[in-house]
């Protein structure tokens, strides 16, 4: 990472391309526009967390979060205008497998276990 000093009192940083880590959240990869991009994300970071030895036997942080983060990707754009709310009414009839705030969590991008767990990730590797 390069920076340089401006004497009026502004920083700039050049990051050479490179994505910050707070930038891989879940609504990122919802909102994601290329289907070819998400895939190709969701196994990066499930290889890497497997290669790292990062995903569990029994518990799964990765995985789990993932398919959801899948079904609700699904569900917007089958529903362009679909919200959060008609989501959660009806988690079972929509085939989400989380609960109602783990749902919201990660449609907002906020589920702190992922996002943590996203950040034991190489994620200046992740796929682009």
């Amino acid at each position: 990472m390069h920076s340089v000093f401006n004497p009026k009192g502004k920083l700039y940083v050049d990051t050479k391309g490179i994505m910050s880590k707070w930038q891989i959240t879940s609504k990122v990869l919802i909102d994601e526009p290329s289907q070819d991009l998400f895939d190709n994300r969701k196994n990066w970071i499930l290889n890497k967390a497997q290669e790292l030895g990062l995903r569990g036997k029994n518990e799964d942080p990765y995985l789990n979060n993932l398919n959801v983060i899948t079904r609700l990707r699904e569900l917007k754009k089958e529903n362009g205008n679909i919200t959060i709310t008609q989501i959660t009414e009806d988690l079972a009839g929509l085939s989400v497998n989380g609960s109602e705030s783990l749902t919201r969590h990660l449609w907002a991008g906020t589920y702190q276990s992922f996002e943590k767990a996203m950040l034991r990730l190489p994620l200046e590797e992740i796929p682009e």
